[in-house]
């Protein structure tokens, strides 16, 4: 039930995952606890199942959490699909909410809001006194790009059936009026047919006071020869658990909203972002702060994996200080605190809804950096906190901002390549990536850098075609890893400037863009905004790399690049 991200730099869409994985051969009772679990961020309690772990919670402010108010799963091999969400609609002191413009309320050149666009011209009209109509705008905010989430239980049953249907899934769940103490609510029950034609089975309840509701859905693997195991092993506990859920007291929220206004009182927006987040760390999460980062993490790795937390933590400021900040400096102070989400393994990785087939991503919407911990590989774990931390760097250094992908993949995975060696970082070849070029450069199918060069996002992810053609990603990141380590380490003159001259010119449109923007803000009297126009970037990539490559003879760049055998 977790929502699935990008993993990528920059995040175009949150779309709601297809349910859990494949049945599990044989399933273990599941029981439900003696103990409430209460909720104070959301303003719930609720009996969980007795020993699930709870998924790692996205911060409230998260834009691409959508109504994700976390939940738990199990980690027993016998569970294997079982899992719990829980999901906010509203809010439980409204008068404390702010209305929000989004792509269908206060839509640009309506005349309402605040006046956005430049259209108008001098005296704000034409002949007879009427106003020259608004050029439309693009969104200026996170929430404007990305729309508001569901307002309640039911529309997000909706949004989910449309998105099923998009996969060939389908969604059944039907409500029933009933009473979780003394609020109204309904208990749910249903089932998701996948395309393969398996099923899984669904109960809900969802309970609703003033503005707020909380819903929690239970799933479990179902049909055929795993439907008797369902009745025998899982419902009976679920629906203890459904009929336990409640809306807190408003004494006890009243004192956890003023103890958070307390802690955000005078800090700015970036600082009180990440005080939410950790306000809202499930049990059995901590965090731990250094003068540029906050870590949240499992407590459980510092037993599994003792020193990791501050190996971690080590690092990110070293790399940051030694490499990524001399070879890209900010355009701007970083006061910002970066958040960086540590979990205990893929398990609860997926479980907060991580993108499959992947070991870590930073979210710019999100603020945050995701990765789990690989106990049997330290290395493992390190080599991706190098490449997801440049990206998340690169964010506050200079914006949201997306470079060509040689550029920006390409670095990633070279400064995964490097090595802490007694307090100081040496730069290495990245072994992920060094047989996959090698194979391509020598079976003559890697892609013409006049080609490879301007690959947009979208192409240089494309899977499953013609690798010459670039329609291979894992080939595509190898390529670019092996073309930034080239070009990083080159001693040839002709080569050795491309990769800062990319940078400079970047980081000066962007400066100029943002420059403009606050001019502008403050002109109409409107917060400045933060989303870099989609005809801007483009126009910036495409100035950066031809500043980047003037003068250059790319078929040699090729050639001596092939010749130097960057793998």
């Amino acid at each position: 039930m977790a929502f699935r991200r990008s993993a990528f730099l920059c995040v175009a869409a949150c779309l709601p995952a297809s349910f859990a994985g494949a049945p599990p051969a044989a399933a273990g009772v599941a029981q439900v606890s003696e103990k409430t679990y209460e909720d104070t961020s959301v303003g719930y309690s609720v009996l969980p199942i007795r020993g699930w772990e709870p998924k790692p919670r996205k911060s409230p402010d998260d834009p691409l959490a959508r109504a994700d108010a976390g939940g738990w799963y199990s980690k027993d091999p016998s569970q294997k699909g079982a899992e719990c969400t829980v999901l906010k609609f509203g809010s439980y002191f409204p008068e404390a909410t702010v209305a929000v413009a989004t792509e269908d309320a206060d839509s640009p050149g309506d005349g309402k809001g605040d006046g956005g666009g430049d259209g108008g011209g001098e005296g704000g009209g034409g002949e007879g006194g009427e106003k020259t109509p608004q050029k439309p705008r693009g969104p200026r905010t996170e929430k404007e790009l990305f729309g508001e989430g569901p307002k309640s239980f039911e529309a997000w049953i909706l949004r989910v059936k449309k998105d099923l249907r998009t996969r060939g899934e389908s969604l059944s769940l039907d409500g029933t009026k009933a009473k979780f103490g003394e609020d109204e609510g309904m208990s749910w029950e249903g089932d998701l047919v996948r395309s393969n034609g398996s099923r899984v089975n669904l109960l809900g309840a969802s309970v609703k006071r003033g503005t707020l509701e909380v819903a929690v859905l239970y799933e479990a693997p179902g049909g055929g020869a795993y439907e008797k195991a369902f009745v025998r092993d899982y419902r009976g506990a679920f629906k203890a658990s459904l009929k336990s859920l409640r809306i807190l007291p408003e004494k006890a929220m009243r004192k956890a909203q003023e103890a958070l206004d307390r802690k955000l009182a005078g800090t700015d927006p970036e600082e009180a972002y990440a005080e939410k987040a950790i306000a809202a760390l499930p049990p059995g999460w901590t965090h731990h702060r250094t003068e540029n980062y906050v870590i949240v993490y499992d407590k459980s790795i510092d037993t599994t994996t003792p020193g990791l937390i501050k190996r971690i933590a080590n690092q990110l400021e070293k790399i940051r200080a030694q490499v990524y900040e001399p070879l890209f400096p900010a355009s701007r102070p970083i006061t910002a605190k970066s958040i960086v989400k540590v979990t205990q393994d893929p398990a609860q990785y997926l479980a907060y809804g991580a993108p499959e087939g992947t070991g870590g991503y930073w979210s710019w919407p999100s603020r945050e950096l995701v990765f789990f911990c690989k106990k049997d590989d330290f290395n493992m774990t390190l080599d991706v906190l190098n490449h997801e931390a440049f990206h998340q760097y690169i964010f506050y250094a200079v914006g949201q901002v997306s470079p060509h992908s040689w550029f920006n993949e390409g670095h990633g995975d070279f400064f995964a390549g490097y090595n802490l060696v007694e307090g100081k970082f040496k730069p290495g070849k990245f072994h992920w990536r060094q047989k996959r070029i090698q194979d391509a450069i020598e079976g003559s199918v890697h892609v013409p850098l006049k080609e490879f060069l301007k690959f947009s996002q979208a192409e240089y992810y494309r899977r499953g075609g013609n690798k010459r053609r670039g329609e291979d990603a894992g080939q595509n990141y190898a390529q670019g890893w092996s073309l930034v380590y080239f070009l990083r380490t080159t001693k040839d003159p002709r080569y050795a400037g491309i990769l800062d001259r990319y940078f400079v010119s970047l980081k000066a449109s962007v400066v100029r863009w943002r420059e403009e923007e606050e001019a502008a803000a403050k002109k109409e009297g409107r917060p400045p905004a933060v989303l870099i126009p989609p005809e801007v970037n483009q126009k910036a990539t495409d100035e950066a790399l031809a500043s980047a490559i003037a003068g250059v003879d790319i078929d040699q760049l090729e050639k001596d690049w092939i010749a130097s055998k960057p793998y």
